[in-house]
């Protein structure tokens, strides 16, 4: 069985946060994201809370604020995005494929996507086990299962990550 804490300060909504896509050198947000995306495709825009970053009115420089999209996912700790697509990804012998998406402020996965590659589904009852399977691989991808992510997992008693980044 597998088991994850529960989010940190959570109310049951997941709300994501708004990625910054420009910083200055000495760290501030410069530019912030207005929607977000997953696997090539957009998230609802409800799943989103406020945001913040700097930018200048004038000369002045001011704080400013994107507003929240919405109240969150209700009782959520993940948000999966699945899709049917034939995309480059989808040739030779993949038959899907998955990944995490967004994190939240503690490298937490909370979005990640699944796309089954429509030309790959067989309906086949004797390949019925092997598409779960094949489900459940790319499923685990989505939640952080990845080589990709292993810099990301962190020490349950010190929150520190595990490997250096």
């Amino acid at each position: 069985m597998l088991r994850v804490r529960k989010r940190p300060n959570s109310d049951d909504r997941l709300v994501l946060g708004r990625e910054c896509n420009s910083r200055w050198s000495s760290g501030e947000c410069v530019g912030l994201a207005t929607s977000g995306f997953c696997g090539g495709q957009q998230l609802d825009d409800s799943y989103f809370g406020a945001g913040t970053y700097w930018d200048f009115e004038g000369n002045v420089l001011v704080e400013q604020t994107v507003p929240a999209g919405g109240d969150g996912a209700p009782d959520a700790d993940f948000i999966l995005l699945v899709t049917a697509l034939n995309t480059q990804q989808c040739g030779g012998a993949t038959l899907a494929y998955a990944g995490t998406c967004l994190r939240d402020d503690t490298d937490r996965p909370v979005a990640g996507n699944y796309n089954q590659c429509p030309t790959k589904l067989s309906t086949d009852p004797g390949e019925a086990r092997k598409m779960r399977m094949v489900t459940m691989h790319e499923m685990f991808h989505a939640i952080a299962f990845a080589s990709s992510n292993f810099a990301m997992f962190r020490n349950p008693e010190t929150q520190e990550p595990y490997l250096p980044r």
